[in-house]
């Protein structure tokens, strides 16, 4: 993202206006904006999807182990 700008020369001996392009930083926000609109991201998720559901899977069948110790403990009570 660039932004033109005018100036006078002050210092100079012509009193003409000068163009100056000034360089900005892109937020975060239009990088972001950026990245989804030009790549292929959603496709690449798409190609891996049965390695991800897998992980998923995973999770849930640990977080099952993980709170069957206290759910039992509740059911027996």
């Amino acid at each position: 993202m660039s932004t033109l700008t005018a100036t006078v020369a002050r210092y100079n001996r012509s009193p003409k206006v000068t163009g100056h392009r000034i360089l900005s930083k892109k937020s975060f926000l239009d990088r972001c904006c950026y990245f989804i609109e030009s790549t292929d991201w959603d496709e690449k998720i798409i190609r891996q999807e049965k390695w991800i559901n897998s992980i998923c899977l995973s999770f849930v069948i640990l977080s099952a182990l993980y709170f069957a110790p206290v759910l039992m403990l509740s059911l027996l009570k």
